[in-house]
């Protein structure tokens, strides 16, 4: 077998699955800034802590009633709940790129109705008390598992686990689309506050 051919053969492969990845990367990040820049347009008042939770939300939303993440970024399991790493240094640098961030590709129908109802449903709570909900939820408490109240941490929070979750949350609120969720923050909301 001559191993120049083997070698050029081997280079191509490796080189296709790289590129692959870096694609899928610069998706990734292009969607979760695109998600961002939406959210701030639709709330125009919106701390770095409502925007985090919102991004988690409708990951977590996304995740179960589109069956696929709306974006590959992961959160991370910091104390005051996920966080979006990108964006928390994003935003925190330059929020004007986020908001002149071109929309390169739309949104379909069904996502724009999706973040919209996460928006509708969670975006009238501030930060605080959505980081309380989340310091409810399994996805959070079980990347936390083992670390102190004020543990810094960059465990992630798999979408596997938020799928998980929300899978039995969508079937024990009996949501037949997204638009149902409304009961979900409501009822975490009084746990929270009551």
């Amino acid at each position: 077998m001559n191993t120049r051919t083997l070698g050029s053969f081997t280079y191509k492969k490796s080189k296709r699955a790289l590129d692959e990845v870096a694609n899928a990367e610069f998706k990734g990040l292009c969607s979760i800034i695109k998600v961002t820049a939406y959210l701030m347009q639709k709330k125009t008042e919106i701390t770095s802590l409502s925007l985090q939770k919102l991004l988690y939300y409708t990951q977590s939303m996304s995740a179960v009633f589109l069956l696929e993440p709306l974006f590959l970024n992961q959160s991370e399991a910091w104390v005051h709940g996920p966080v979006y790493r990108e964006i928390y240094d994003l935003y925190n640098e330059n929020t004007d790129y986020i908001m002149q961030y071109p929309d390169v590709e739309p949104f379909t129908d069904t996502e724009t109705a999706l973040i919209d109802s996460v928006v509708a449903c969670f975006g009238c709570y501030d930060g605080d008390i959505l980081r309380a909900f989340t310091h409810l939820e399994d996805p959070w408490l079980e990347a936390r598992n083992g670390l102190s109240a004020d543990a810094r941490s960059n465990r992630k929070i798999s979408i596997e686990s938020i799928s998980k979750f929300f899978s039995k949350v969508k079937d024990e609120y009996r949501m037949a689309d997204h638009s149902d969720m409304r009961n979900y923050a409501r009822d975490i909301f009084d746990r929270v506050c009551g």
